[in-house]
């Protein structure tokens, strides 16, 4: 995946996971997406599914970008994008072929077990000024 940012900042930071022993509550919950559909249509429903894993990460590199920079993500890197809370970020993201198998992401405690939603549709014409 290839990102560019339109607009903003961010912090993208990658980072290496490792399991933590049955029974811990040290580490995150991992997820899983299901998906109600075709992945890659953009009104699909995604339902992340907690699993009975946790893991733990370490941070393996930290980039931070700003409007203009582009950046590149390759498959089955777990990453995260910081973004200030104060700061409005745009990016148009590019994925170079699809991937199927499952798709897992790191959790916080506290959550449901099943979280669902919808991406949002916005007109592409209100990004052509960034481009």
């Amino acid at each position: 995946m290839t990102s560019r940012l339109l607009v903003g900042a961010l912090t993208n930071i990658q980072y290496v996971s490792y399991p933590v022993a049955d029974g811990s509550e040290s580490g995150h919950p991992v997820y899983e997406v299901v998906y109600e559909g075709n992945r890659y249509d953009r009104k699909t429903a995604n339902t992340l599914c907690r699993t009975s894993v946790r893991e733990a990460v370490t941070e393996s590199d930290r980039l931070s970008l700003q409007a203009g920079d582009t950046y590149r993500i390759e498959r089955y890197t777990l990453h995260e994008a910081v973004v200030a809370a104060d700061v409005v970020t745009c990016t148009l993201v590019c994925m170079h072929e699809p991937a199927y198998g499952v798709v897992k992401l790191m959790g916080v405690d506290g959550y449901p077990e099943e979280l669902s939603f919808v991406r949002t549709e916005h007109d592409g014409a209100i990004f052509l000024n960034y481009l």
